[in-house]
């Protein structure tokens, strides 16, 4: 995102002030992939970062499960989005869980996490 404000500035040093359309002009002139993530292979021998949410049923021969420290995981603070989309229910919006609740949800999440690891070497 920053890549693509710096570009819009220096596209406005050049034209003298021509606007969006100008940048835009630009952008269009330009050879840029669409998704360059998308054809990488992923290598068998690589290091994966991903949260645990992500990770489910996934397998490797060695999975380190990072942040497990007090203060971090279990992360027992309220979540939720600004429009509280997770709490949307078929009776209407569902109180906020309880911190036993959030607790108990952090403790599947570590299960989920720590099961990655296969059990053949």
């Amino acid at each position: 995102m920053c890549a693509l404000f710096d570009t819009a500035a220096r596209a406005e040093e050049r034209s003298g002030g021509r606007g969006a359309l100008n940048f835009l002009e630009e952008l269009d002139a330009q050879d840029i992939a669409a998704d360059t993530l998308s054809k990488r292979a992923v290598r068998p021998d690589a290091v994966r970062l991903m949260t645990a949410h992500r990770s489910k049923g996934l397998e490797w021969r060695l999975v380190v499960v990072a942040g497990v420290q007090e203060g971090l995981w279990p992360d027992l603070r309220r979540r939720g989005s600004l429009l509280e989309a997770d709490r949307i229910g078929r009776d209407g919006l569902a109180e906020p869980l309880t911190p036993g609740a959030l607790l108990a949800e952090e403790r599947r999440l570590f299960y989920v996490a720590a099961a990655r690891a296969s059990a053949s070497s």
